[in-house]
């Protein structure tokens, strides 16, 4: 048996064991009585699945049981094509339009589906327990889950997306904060689930929650309002709630035994509602908060008010980390403070628009203690803490934009307190304050159940909450106690592993588990063949396990590595910006006297700089200005005239235009370059720099004053010289006969003054990563087609972490994009921040780099600022860049009219975005002419590889067929016969081209299953980035049947090869730097690989989505 069987057996037989009930399925063709009539006929182990459609529907189930563990299962093919309607399409309180109502049941799930119309409830249950709502989209709806009756108990809201929409949390027009609340509008608020008069126990894990009036929100009003059983044993971890009108999370009852950590919270009017809560104990920690710059709302972290319910037992507040303009405990009336036992330490903060942290009134047994904010606290903290708090910076990585991993330096380093009362778990050798300890968030104590009371009879059926993997040791920690005489380590097995011992600890909840072997750490599952009980009888349950229970499929574990892969870029991806003075302008050297200065025609002023050289030689001195001036080079005129604009642009990589050029001579070491300029221009502005014939920058001559400790601009600049003449510039001053170290003119001493230094906002860099240069926030091709790949990942995994980051990429250019643009324009910072956007006179900078944003624009609305991104981006591509004569695009680099292999994935994937977004089948036809013309002119006869570039004007190829200008080609081919119209007249043409041009490259695949960076060369290295592009569009040519299936086993190998690059911490190894157009092989061969490098992680992201769809078939 080859591997690839092999591979397929297994999933075969796994299948197999998952598949204990028979499977229905059904259409969006049939009725909603024939549907309910097949899910009504279901029994445990039974799944209704239903096929990609539309469904007009509202499912019921009434008096169903599933099995422990085995539940009737109603779950759609295709999260993202899979819909069902609930009927109202116009929100209210009072309606009925439920997308699944459950009642008297028990042991069901929902998974897999996307929900529209559904009000008031999107699931609505009554008097069932077990019920599972997975893996769904929801949009709208005042509640995704919401539960009622004592024998309701046992809920799971898993890896589900919910929305209500962008008005709830804009609050725009008729949308008021009150008419939200309380309002017309008041069926908004809701939460993700919510509960009346159950029996409590609730998981609410791994979701994203976005613009909703609350993310999660325990409390009812009305005859619940004084329930003490409810809101019992619950947990809410890892959930993102992003934008939240009123409280990201708002328990308001009595809690008794909840743990809320490990969440994430972005924007909310108050964070955090612990307004009458009563009961305990409550666990808060591990959560981080942000109201990112721009959020037009937020009044407090922490709302405590009390009247009547009173915690009787602590509400533990640690380790968390925020970052808002707001207080952290809103300002109340002091009698209605009635909160007591809170219990406030290890918490970090930075507060950016407060003059307190905000805890006015500390309440009946509550302290505050060993926190860390930048402003000071009140002296009745500092009076009662134990501990007292620091009042400094905590230095987070990236606060202001949510990433709040400890800078080195912080105070909260090694700063934490351990209580004896409570249990924490960390990384390092001594506990940080914050959420996060040596980059790993703080664990608190492991949940454990809490017998509600005699009103609710059914006991905990003990449940796995947390598991850890150590060499050859299993830690399971249940729910409730085991009972020792019930286990046998053989019942267990850890994917085919199975253990020898055991033992119970920590009050016979923690079952270590113990093999002869080393255990795997990642794709894991479990399997236990007979259930150990608890100690009251009750049966092990599988149900909301912290572990898999099922075998991963091959399809699930290409997803898993390619998400740590794609998480690295996210975690290290930093969004704020820190003052620098610019180190390297591309050799520009810019003069500016400021018209305060120089205003008045009678005023003359010199700047003066200097061109050092090694060695005598003759230059070209390019030059643009605004004003009128004299251009002296060591003491010689070679320049005088008037401009009214500073005109000049880098038209391709460091080659340069300008208005003016020179030819000069320079002597060996410094040579002196002097300015002359009057008055009667307001100011002036002047650029310089020394070119070579073909226009590159001559980075062998250096621009500067030789001046110790100064910067690169450091011209040095007179006070005005005044004159009466009336030709003020045909009068001689100092400068022009001698250069000294000051003028004494007309009783006046007039010195040299250094320029002050070209300052920038820089992006950060994360130093959690070893390429300096690697994927960042800027606008650059490198960084789009990664975004692409994450966008694919999403469109792939239904993980809207990964939307969301991109959205967040793209509002951070549409925010910032003003002020970059000045700092390009009228600051002339050549390499600032996003200066691609502005440079956009070649394709790297336009359709390279915006093609995320042509493709967010497909499925979403655009702003005015967008769009016109993206229309002049098309306008240069069909407009502006270089062409041959009969329309190919080409550069000028490095000679005029060569044509690039890269080019094609630089235009064509753009282009048929733009075509789809305008219905203009124009595009259609130049995307598919570029294609085939590019192709043309690189393509090898004798082996039809393609090679790096076609030089135009000598008619020859350039020398090497590299790897990655040959993996652009075909991502860019494959791409075409995704978004080509199947009828397009050269689609056919294109199918054949790319077929051919995989085939020929599949005869240079190493063993290794990876290609060589010089295709023909095997002593060349092996390379990450040209194979993960090979990768996907073999991988996309058998899925999409382009491509004969015989192919299949070299796919295998090239996966196998390149998750293989792919490091435990997500790390991608292989990807070859940044590479001009070589003249041979040895130019290639000399390239340096570097970690994650953008260049390659679109492919590798995309080549993993690929094989997850051929895996899933």
């Amino acid at each position: 048996m080859n591997k690839l069987q092999f591979v397929f057996t297994i999933v075969l037989l796994f299948s197999g064991i998952c598949a204990l009930g028979k499977t229905v399925v059904v259409d969006d063709k049939i009725s909603t009585k024939a549907i309910n009539d097949k899910l009504v006929a279901l029994e445990g182990g039974d799944t209704l699945l239903l096929k990609k459609g539309y469904y007009r529907v509202n499912l019921k189930l009434i008096n169903k049981t599933g099995i422990q563990d085995n539940p009737i299962v109603i779950r759609g093919e295709d999260r993202a094509y899979t819909t069902i309607d609930g009927g109202a399409p116009e929100p209210g309180s009072n309606l009925k339009n439920y997308g699944v109502f459950i009642e008297n049941s028990s042991w069901i799930t929902i998974d897999n589906l996307s929900f529209k119309n559904c009000w008031v409830d999107v699931v609505r249950v009554h008097e069932s327990s077990y019920i599972s709502l997975i893996n769904c989209t929801i949009k709208g709806g005042r509640r995704a889950l919401f539960a009622q009756g004592r024998k309701s108990h046992h809920f799971l809201v898993e890896n589900c997306y919910w929305e209500q929409g962008e008005h709830v949390w804009t609050k725009e027009g008729k949308f008021s904060w009150s008419e939200l609340h309380h309002g017309e509008f008041k069926h908004y608020n809701g939460s993700i689930f919510q509960a009346k008069m159950i029996g409590g126990s609730f998981v609410i894990r791994d979701n994203y929650i976005k613009n909703v009036y609350n993310g999660i929100r325990l409390s009812i009003m009305g005859d619940a309002e004084s329930d003490t059983l409810a809101c019992t044993n619950g947990e809410v971890y890892r959930n993102v709630i992003e934008n939240s009108a009123d409280n990201a999370f708002e328990p308001e009852v009595y809690c008794k035994n909840l743990h809320f950590y490990h969440n994430t919270m972005i924007n909310s009017h108050a964070f955090i509602s612990i307004t009458e809560v009563g009961g305990g104990p409550i666990y808060f920690y591990g959560n981080t908060g942000v109201k990112l710059p721009g959020c037009n709302d937020g009044w407090t972290i922490f709302k405590f008010v009390g009247k009547e319910r009173r915690l009787t037992k602590p509400l533990y507040i640690f380790n968390n980390s925020w970052q808002v303009d707001s207080d952290v405990l809103g300002r109340i009336n002091e009698e209605y403070w009635h909160s007591d036992h809170i219990y406030h330490f290890n918490n970090a903060y930075h507060l950016s628009n407060a003059d307190t942290v905000g805890i006015y009134y500390l309440g009946k047994n509550n302290q505050f203690e060993n926190d860390c904010a930048n402003i000071p606290f009140p002296d009745k903290v500092v009076r009662t803490s134990k501990c007292p708090s620091i009042v400094a910076d905590p230095m987070f990585m990236d606060g202001a934009y949510g990433n709040f991993l400890l800078r080195d330096g912080s105070p909260c380093k090694d700063a934490g307190i351990i209580p004896d009362d409570i249990s924490i778990y960390y990384t390092g050798d001594k506990l940080d304050i914050g959420a996060y300890d040596d980059g790993k968030l703080v664990e608190g104590p492991v949940f454990r159940y809490v017998n509600p009371g005699i009103e609710i009879p059914d006991r905990e059926k003990p449940r796995i909450v947390k598991h850890k993997v150590e060499n050859n040791t299993l830690k399971l920690w249940f729910s409730c106690p085991l009972n020792e005489q019930t286990i046998n380590a053989g019942n267990f097995m850890l994917n085919d592993i199975t253990f020898q011992r055991f033992c119970l600890q920590e009050e016979s909840c923690l079952l270590i588990l113990t093999a002869d072997k080393e255990l795997p750490w990642n794709n894991i599952y479990l399997s236990v063949i007979a259930k150990p009980k608890s100690m009251d009888g009750e049966d092990v349950t599988l149900w909301a396990s912290s572990i898999p229970t099922k075998p991963v499929s091959e399809a699930q574990k290409v997803l898993a590595l390619t998400k740590k892969a794609a998480d690295y870029l996210i975690q290290n991806t930093l969004f704020d910006f820190e003052t620098k003075v610019v180190t390297f302008n591309a050799n520009i050297s810019r003069l500016r006297i400021n018209e305060q200065v120089l205003n008045r025609l009678s005023q003359i002023a010199y700047g003066l700089i200097r061109l050092n050289t090694k060695e005598a030689k003759e230059t070209k001195l390019g030059f643009s200005f605004r004003g009128n001036i004299k251009l002296y080079l060591n003491g010689n005129l070679i320049y005088a005239g008037e401009s009214d604009k500073e005109q000049f642009e880098e038209y391709t990589y460091n080659r340069f235009r300008f208005s003016h050029e020179v030819k000069v001579n320079l002597h060996r070491g410094e040579n002196q370059l002097l300015v002359k300029t009057s008055g009667g221009s307001k100011g002036l502005e002047f650029v310089c720099c020394a070119l070579r014939p073909d226009q590159l920058f001559d980075d062998s001559i250096e621009i500067r004053n030789n001046i110790a400790n100064s910067h690169i601009n450091n011209w040095l600049v007179t006070e005005p010289f005044e004159t009466t003449s009336a030709t003020p510039m045909d009068s001689v001053f100092g400068p022009e006969r001698m250069i000294r170290r000051y003028y004494v003119y007309n009783g006046r001493m007039i010195t040299w003054q250094m320029q002050q230094p070209l300052i920038q906002q820089a992006l950060k860099v994360s130093p959690f990563t070893n390429n300096k240069k690697g994927f960042n926030a800027d606008w650059h091709y490198a960084n789009s087609n990664t975004l692409l790949g994450i966008l694919n990942l999403y469109t792939a995994s239904n993980a809207y972490t990964y939307q969301a980051f991109v959205d967040k990429f793209n509002k951070h250019v549409f925010d910032h994009y003003h002020f970059f643009k000045e700092q390009y324009f009228s600051s002339r910072v050549m390499r600032g921040g996003y200066f691609r956007l502005f440079r956009a006179t070649m394709l790297d900078d336009t359709g390279g780099a915006a093609l995320p944003l042509a493709e967010i624009v497909l499925n979403a609305e655009s702003q005015i600022l967008h769009r016109e991104i993206l229309d002049r981006v098309l306008d240069h591509i069909l407009n502006k860049q270089s062409r041959l004569a009969d329309g190919t695009l080409c550069r000028p680099e490095p000679v005029e009219q060569t044509v690039w292999a890269d080019d094609m994935f630089m235009s064509v994937p753009f282009l048929l975005r733009m075509a789809k977004l305008n219905k203009d089948s124009k595009l259609y036809d130049e995307a598919a002419f570029q294609i085939l013309h590019i192709n043309h002119y690189l393509t090898d006869p004798r082996t039809n590889l393609c090679r790096h570039g076609w030089y135009n004007q000598t008619k020859e190829l350039s020398p090497v067929a590299w790897s990655r200008a040959n993996g652009w080609v075909v991502w860019a081919m494959s791409e075409a016969l995704l978004g080509l119209p199947a009828d397009h007249k050269d689609y056919k043409k294109i199918k054949e081209v790319f077929t051919k041009r995989l085939v020929a490259l599949l005869n240079y695949q190493s063993e290794s299953g990876l290609w060589h960076q010089v295709l023909n060369e095997p002593d060349s290295y092996l390379e990450t980035s040209g194979s993960a592009m090979f990768g996907l569009a073999l991988a996309r040519a058998i899925n999409h049947k382009w491509i004969s299936q015989r192919y299949v086993p070299q796919l295998m190998k090239i996966w196998e090869a390149v998750s293989a690059q792919i490091g435990e911490n997500g790390v991608v190894y292989g990807i070859c730097q940044g590479t001009d157009m070589g003249k041979d092989a040895d130019y290639y061969k000399r390239q340096k690989t570097l970690e994650s490098d953008p260049r390659g992680m679109g492919a590798v992201l995309t080549l993993g989505t690929e094989m997850y769809y051929f895996f899933n078939k």
